[in-house]
């Protein structure tokens, strides 16, 4: 196959470019328009061209597509211009911006200028930026020569950055890359622009009853969006506003989000002006839905009714795939049962004509790597021999026999054992436990353990007068962490059983909890750049670390860049997160939900690379789930495959007892 290197270079303003629009509507928008392209084939010549639209056509129109493998940096871009303006598919996409996120996403940076200063491959100039506002006619000859010497030189800079990362990425990761593109690309998805409609209309209608609650409370929109305004709304209404420590800043600020345990208890307010405040707020912060319902139908419109998938490849520390182009498909809301109106951005995604979209979910995936990970050995046997894990964490914490499927009265019990099992298997603290379950986990009602929880769990709260005396810093922060709404007997009483629970899993699962133990030895081998600290999995071996790095079994490494320690032996690491790169704290605990959430990524890439060999559509990858376009008559042999495809235990994972479960139907929605 041969290998070309291509970058197009349009026109731009200060309100029409990619930094206010997603690559979508930028290509589809009326002003669009391709000054000139470059392509470089393999290592040699670079060619510039650069005319109207039918002369681009004529030019690109020279190149066996058919058997090329496109290189680009941002593939995204250049390869949906050729697609969705000329018509063009290369055999294979090709992106070194992809390529070097597993490397560079934290440390150095995405852009081409960054990566090329890295890895000293040539400067790469600045002429686009006189390119600010003008139209091909508005170039002089000379200014013409001059952007496309500036665009060949791109060509060069990526083409000698392909050749290095390269060699750092497994085949597989590039197969991965190509999928994920095509996936944009050449978008096999449709929309349903009815229930894109719905979704609007009934948001507003949400929105005009809020609306009606602010005039009732005589504010302005404003004293709703902005945190101050608002604080001032609720001292006004004798409230003192919640506050919190920012993760981001180490200082004080407004706890004014829905998963705040004293912003959400305030619901349940006494003062119904106080209520209809809190709604007001969350209702004006939250334009989730019709923001989200706008674009899918403006997308809808630009696309004639298809979908394409802008999914980032490695765009989490730990390598998972992450939403991008305003448009995050990996937490689309589910329909609820018995509610028609629920769920219709994910019922509104379907497959095109005479096809069927196949789903399939590993099944706790999560939950089932960390024990094989830890040589949890009785949790690994009950997930292998199909039992209900969760019941029967339920029926050790509340020391009866909990079946949570054949007893209505065991739903909360059993809840209550799959939000341990799902939630605590990473060091999560009781205090934070308590804060979490009160406010309301897994999509479920928030839980207040009272003194039916106390009776029932054999918990006794006034031990915990004793912390009181002994123990003042941490019964300092129990008080902080108090909801407004719950007297401190209520708290102390909450919190008590919510340490109960958690000492009774950790008991449970001694080791997971040891695990915790040897991913904080593993920290200080990254930290002491021991490249033999061997660990994880049933032979001890699975894992090692290299550098600031763990080296995981396919091949790829997670990351720790910027590992430091400081003197009170608290570990931080640079990561991307929110946009920007940041200096995160990091433990034990830490450490295993990243390496448990980037061992679960190889076998859900494996199946996407399986299934696209074979011929599906791979159309849809969210967290453990990936969905497949197949022609109607194959849909239930399609799901069988992939069904049993997710059970193989990939090679290095002897033992792991995968499983998963899935189906098909029209809709996204539809689909269990």
């Amino acid at each position: 196959m041969r290998l070309v290197t291509l970058d197009f270079e349009t026109y731009y303003d200060k309100e029409y470019s990619l930094s206010k629009m997603t690559t979508e509507e930028y290509i589809n928008d009326p002003r669009f328009e391709t000054i000139g392209f470059a392509v470089k084939d393999g290592g040699g010549k670079r060619v510039w061209a650069t005319g109207d639209d039918d002369h681009i056509r004529g030019k690109l129109g020279q190149i066996d597509w058919g058997d090329v493998a496109l290189i680009c940096h941002n593939t995204r871009f250049d390869g949906a211009i050729l697609a969705w303006r000329y018509g063009i598919h290369p055999a294979m996409y090709v992106d070194t911006l992809s390529m070097a996120r597993p490397f560079h996403n934290a440390n150095v940076g995405l852009s081409l200028a960054k990566l090329s200063a890295h890895y000293e491959l040539g400067v790469k100039g600045t002429e686009v930026i006189n390119a600010l506002g003008k139209h091909r006619e508005d170039f002089t000859p000379t200014e013409l020569i001059r952007y496309g010497r500036y665009c060949k030189n791109d060509c060069d800079l990526t083409w000698r950055l392909f050749n290095i990362l390269n060699d750092k990425l497994p085949d597989d990761e590039l197969a991965l890359i190509d999928l994920t593109l095509r996936m944009y690309i050449k978008p096999r998805l449709m929309l349903d622009p009815a229930l894109l409609q719905r979704e609007i209309e009934l948001d507003q209608k949400k929105k005009s009853v809020l609306m009606a609650k602010l005039k009732a409370l005589d504010l302005g929109p404003k004293s709703l969006t902005s945190n101050d305004q608002f604080a001032a709304v609720l001292l006004s209404l004798g409230i003192e506003p919640p506050t919190k420590t920012s993760l981001k800043t180490g200082e004080k600020t407004w706890a004014f989000a829905k998963g705040d345990a004293n912003f959400a208890a305030l619901l349940d307010h006494d003062d119904a002006m106080v209520v209809a405040a809190v709604e007001a707020r969350m209702g004006a912060k939250s334009t989730q839905k019709q923001t989200r319902a706008g674009r899918f139908l403006g997308i809808h419109k630009r696309m004639r009714g298809r979908l394409p998938v802008p999914l980032g490849y490695y765009n989490a520390h730990t390598g998972r795939f992450g939403g991008e182009e305003k448009l995050n498909l990996q937490n689309l809301q589910r329909a609820k049962k018995g509610e028609a109106d629920s769920g219709l951005l994910r019922k509104a995604i379907m497959a095109p004509p005479g096809h069927m979209l196949v789903v399939a979910d590993f099944s706790q995936i999560e939950a089932r790597m960390l024990v094989w990970l830890a040589r949890q050995k009785d949790k690994v046997r009950a997930f292998t021999d199909k039992r209900d894990v969760y019941s029967e964490q339920a029926s050790v914490i509340y020391g009866r026999k909990v079946d949570r499927k054949a007893v209505p009265e065991d739903f909360t019990p059993g809840f209550i054992g799959k939000a341990v099992v799902l939630g605590c298997g990473y060091g999560l603290g009781y205090l934070k436990f308590a804060g979490m379950i009160y406010v309301g986990m897994l999509g479920e009602k928030g839980i207040l353990f009272d003194t039916a929880y106390v009776d029932s769990l054999s918990v006794d709260p006034s031990i915990w007068r004793v912390k009181k005396e002994l123990r003042e810093e941490e019964w300092e922060r129990i008080l902080l962490a108090r909801p407004l709404s719950l007297t401190e007997d209520e708290w102390v009483t909450h919190c008590a059983v919510a340490d109960k629970i958690i000492r009774v899993f950790r008991d449970t699962n001694p080791k997971v909890k040891d695990f915790w133990g040897v991913c904080d030895e593993a920290l200080q081998a990254m930290f002491d750049d021991d490249e033999e600290f061997y660990f994880g999995g049933p032979t001890n071996d699975l894992l090692r670390t290299k550098g600031h790095a763990i080296v995981l079994p396919n091949g790829m490494e997670l990351r720790y860049e910027g590992l430091e320690k400081d003197k009170k032996g608290d570990y931080s690491f640079l990561r991307r997160k929110e946009g920007r790169t940041q200096r995160v704290k990091t433990y034990g605990g830490s450490v295993t939900e990243n390496i448990t959430q980037a061992l679960a990524r190889i076998p859900t890439t494996g199946l996407m690379l399986e299934a696209d060999a074979v011929g599906m559509d791979v159309v849809l990858q969210a967290h453990d789930e990936v969905g497949a376009v197949v022609p109607e008559d194959d849909a239930q042999l399609s799901l069988d495959w992939l069904i049993a495809t997710m059970r193989k235990v990939p090679i290095w994972a002897t033992g792991l007892p995968l499983d998963a479960e899935g189906g098909f139907g029209k809709r996204y929605g539809d689909i269990k």
